[in-house]
């Protein structure tokens, strides 16, 4: 089983994101630290092989001292790609060409170097050498940049994945109620305040989410019920990306009847047939397209 980590240390947040309308060519997303202009550490997201590490020349059109991670072949559900994890602006770089690292390891400080004006992490995902949502990415394999605590290496010992769940993959930690409160009143299915109390209005929404989405409405935010939450909004922002998408609707991670306009309007328009259901043909368009 693979093992992922979050990239930057709790308290983090994010700063900009992927392909934006006011920046529709940055890559990646940006993560600055708790405390401003600290040159926090930063972590590799999977275990990877260091492919290139320099100031200004690992990638074109990215400046600063960065590094490249070449995580290798991964499999899931939908296929195997061919992913790298780039981490850009460094402030120093503790990792070499070649060298051998494990998911949540320190590569180097975040820092400015480079084409910045504050100290922040450039963290790009490249699948099969293109860029996709890193953020998405990370969120469908569980992990929460700024949320999730990163892997803990101890020595003589392999990485274990983390059990932070920020937004309520399992557990009623008051903080994960919130998170599911919160979801649901912006789906527009009204639990009333998000108090972090998992009472009946809680437990009622979950029910509609679930059988809106063909899952066993028992009430219980799990594993698959957040699969399918993280499933959706990515499908959501990817299909926001595409050509004629208007991208002013939410990516509340519900697919209602505008989500299912425009996944329809998409296969059509894009030749790849007439249904608005999300499936892996669907998902693996996306990802040809380079809108994943």
């Amino acid at each position: 089983m693979s093992v992922f980590s979050s990239p930057v240390p709790v308290g983090s947040h994010s700063t900009s994101g992927f392909r934006t309308k006011s920046r529709p060519d940055h890559a990646g997303w940006d993560w600055a630290p708790k405390v401003r202009g600290e040159n926090v550490p930063l972590y590799a997201v999977a275990d990877a092989t260091v492919q290139k590490v320099g100031n200004g020349n690992v990638l074109p059109a990215h400046s600063g001292l960065a590094v490249l991670l070449d995580l290798g072949t991964l499999k899931d559900k939908y296929g195997s790609d061919r992913m790298q994890s780039y981490h850009g602006h460094m402030h120093r770089i503790d990792v070499k060409p070649g060298q051998k690292v494990k998911a949540g390891q320190m590569i180097g400080l975040m820092g400015t170097t480079g084409n910045s004006t504050g100290v922040h992490l450039h963290h790009g995902i490249l699948c099969n050498g293109s860029f996709i949502d890193s953020r998405d990415w990370l969120n469908r394999k569980g992990i929460f940049p700024g949320r999730t605590e990163p892997v803990t290496l101890k020595p003589g010992t392999s990485p274990k994945p983390s059990t932070s769940k920020p937004s309520a993959s399992s557990g009623n930690s008051k903080a994960d109620n919130i998170a599911i409160q919160k979801a649901l009143n912006a789906m527009g299915i009204d639990v009333g305040l998000a108090n972090g109390v998992d009472g009946p209005k809680q437990k009622a929404g979950v029910k509609v989410f679930q059988r809106a989405h063909g899952l066993v409405d028992d009430g219980v935010w799990g594993a698959k019920t957040q699969a399918v939450f993280v499933e959706n909004r990515s499908v959501q922002n990817a299909i926001k990306r595409m050509k004629g998408v208007p991208d002013n609707w939410k990516s509340d991670g519900f697919i209602g009847s505008t989500s299912k306009k425009w996944i329809k309007y998409t296969n059509e328009r894009q030749g790849w047939g007439t249904g608005s259901a999300i499936n892996s043909k669907l998902i693996n368009n996306l990802k040809a397209a380079q809108a994943w």
